[in-house]
């Protein structure tokens, strides 16, 4: 394998352009709804046009709150609002022309908006430094967005600090890191956007903790260690932690909230840890106050969402479940959810365990005491706190539920269609349309196909090109020909000191100079018909890639029945298995003379010269 290593030095420096894109499934269609986002007294949406929408009672809108949505703004990708309920109060220095004062303040609504072109806007109060520009601006009356960096994927708040994940993998963070009460007061500010962390791809805030995902499915946090939130027992006190560390490996999506972090693996169990508090962990109330490592909650878990006492997780068939407090109907159980628990021997007002909350569910947010969630039908439901002063659901004047026998409350105890999907917007978004990333620019490489990753290698080292500008044909048989000018370019496209006696290619051919170097190479035959358009079999590719190598010796038992000794491609068969680089059709076969496709043989390239 040494000279198929050596290879990746000499690949093309001119590759052909390539890329990801991301393109909508129907792009003239109606438009949808593409996320929803509880706050904590307010709520906003983004639609598939790139418009803004927000609702609720929220510093940003003015004195009054807003009853129904309101286009705010256009050209949107995402936005994050917080779901901590209670702020600390921190230092605020006001200036005038005989100096300033000083006095306690608590920070107020923040938005962090991500645009359409990466660009990070916050939107709101800067008591904390949480705007991101470094100074404070105490008591304004009005808010305006303000630009903060581009090229972001991923930006969070917690209203008193944000955090953002740059297209480099770049964690930013900025506002007070901080553990408040539990007899520790600590804090640190991060007074401008600072990095934390590297090669991060997600990252999620909650009062206390700041949670990321790593590119290599690492989990890392810092923050308070208060009731085992950074996975270490400290105590119901803890210490404050002010560099990203840590706390396990394996995971495709976190969460974060009041007191507890989440991580889903990546077989899909879930994972969660710190304060139990209203049995968010899905643990009983008597038998864990608190749990310092991570423990399992379900399995067969797709995604996950937490905020203050509640975590949501979206099962793989796109079950929605809650664990956490359900007082306020966010569980969306109804009013008839106390039973009497034999374990503390009291009546408890709701479940400890996980519960389903719906179903064909695509995207949830947890807010203070309050559930948003968008269906696969590009509906939006809700359920829990909707109160005549919050308008937190965007139901307009209707607020609450009005179950049989009761008057109007101030929960909506069963989920209720809500915000962009009631009053004067019903109707008016259609289903939700996944966006697929193209190989490439390829219309038919999707991102869940085995060839997706090798597809983009070999284009982006020039080894192979499409069948179009927008086509790779993947189903398309593969030549002989073609994977012999796909090899050569592997090389680096060597040019022969020799040439070649090969009756039926001649000069000209795309693949005349490929096929002149492997004959020199002893890759394919001198002074014998090559038969360029002749399928390439599974027999010929393995071989071919072997006498590449250097026809390296190796004896392994296949098992496969289909393949004779005395076969000139029998070593380079068990060569190919043994490197990983394909595999037997069965147990027991190979079948050497199936012809290989086009994906076929760039994933053979692939785990060959890129792994």
């Amino acid at each position: 394998m040494r000279k198929i290593k050596q290879w990746l030095s000499l690949l093309l420096s001119t590759a052909l352009l390539a890329g990801l894109l991301v393109i909508p499934a129907a792009a003239a269609g109606k438009p949808y709804i593409t996320q929803v986002e509880a706050g904590s007294e307010f709520s906003m949406a983004v639609t598939s046009s790139g418009d803004l929408y927000g609702w609720g009672y929220s510093s940003l809108y003015g004195k009054d709150p807003v009853t129904s949505p309101v286009k705010l703004m256009s050209g949107v990708k995402s936005v994050s609002l917080s779901s901590a309920a209670i702020q600390p109060s921190f230092e605020v220095k006001k200036y005038d022309d005989y100096g300033y004062i000083s006095y306690g303040a608590q920070a107020g609504n923040v938005a962090v908006i991500v645009k359409e072109n990466g660009d990070l806007y916050t939107w709101g109060d800067n008591v904390c430094y949480q705007l991101g520009k470094g100074y404070y601006e105490a008591e304004q009356e009005t808010y305006e967005p303000y630009f903060v960096m581009g090229n972001v994927t991923k930006a969070v708040t917690n209203d008193h600090s944000c955090a953002a994940v740059t297209e480099d993998g770049d964690l930013y963070f900025w506002g007070h890191n901080i553990v408040y009460g539990y007899g520790n007061n600590a804090t640190e500010l991060y007074e401008v956007p600072t990095v934390i962390l590297t090669g991060v791809k997600d990252v999620e805030l909650s009062e206390y903790n700041v949670v990321a995902l790593k590119e290599d499915g690492s989990v890392w946090m810092m923050g308070g260690t208060h009731y085992g939130a950074l996975a270490r027992d400290e105590g119901k006190v803890g210490s404050l932690v002010n560099e990203m560390t840590k706390v396990m490996d394996g995971c495709k999506d976190i969460a974060a909230g009041c007191g507890f972090a989440m991580a889903v693996k990546n077989d899909g169990t879930l994972y969660g840890w710190g304060w139990n508090a209203f049995a968010a962990l899905g643990i009983h109330w008597d038998k864990a106050e608190y749990v310092a490592t991570p423990t399992v909650v379900a399995t067969g878990v797709k995604s996950v969402e937490a905020g203050n006492h509640n975590a949501y997780f979206i099962k793989n068939d796109n079950s929605l479940w809650v664990t956490g407090d359900g007082q306020y109907g966010q569980r969306g159980q109804g009013n008839e959810m106390s039973y009497y628990d034999s374990v503390s021997n009291t009546t408890k007002a709701y479940r400890y365990y996980p519960e389903q909350v719906d179903t064909n569910v695509y995207s949830v947010s947890a807010g203070v005491n309050y559930v948003l969630y968008l269906k696969n039908d590009g509906t939006m439901w809700g359920c829990g706190r909707e109160t005549s002063w919050h308008y937190n659901m965007g139901r307009g004047d209707v607020w609450g539920s009005q179950p049989p026998g009761y008057g109007r409350g101030a929960y909506c105890l069963w989920p209720v269609q809500c915000g962009l999907s009631y009053g004067s917007y019903a109707g008016m978004f259609g289903p939700i349309q996944e966006e697929a990333e193209l190989a490439a620019g390829f219309s038919d490489v999707a991102a869940d196909a085995y060839y997706y990753d090798a597809v983009i290698w070999a284009v982006e080292q020039g080894i192979v090109n499409g069948t179009s500008a927008t086509t790779f044909s993947p189903n398309q048989d593969c030549t002989r020909a073609q994977i012999i000018t796909m090899l050569w370019r592997a090389a680096g496209s060597p040019q022969t000191n020799t040439i070649a006696v090969i009756e039926d290619i001649a000069p000209g051919q795309y693949y005349f100079d490929a096929v002149t170097w492997a004959a020199e190479q002893g890759i394919v035959e001198d002074g014998v018909n090559f038969r360029p358009n002749d399928p390439c079999t599974r027999a010929m590719a393995v071989e071919f890639m072997w006498r590449a190598a250097g026809e390296q010796a190796i004896s392994i038992d296949t098992g496969f029945t289909d393949v004779p000794v005395s076969a000139s491609y029998s070593t380079a068969v068990e060569w190919a298995v043994n490197y990983g680089i394909t595999s037997g059709t069965s147990a027991t076969t190979f079948s050497p003379n199936n012809i290989c496709t086009r994906a076929q043989i760039v994933t053979f390239l692939y785990r060959a010269f890129a792994k």
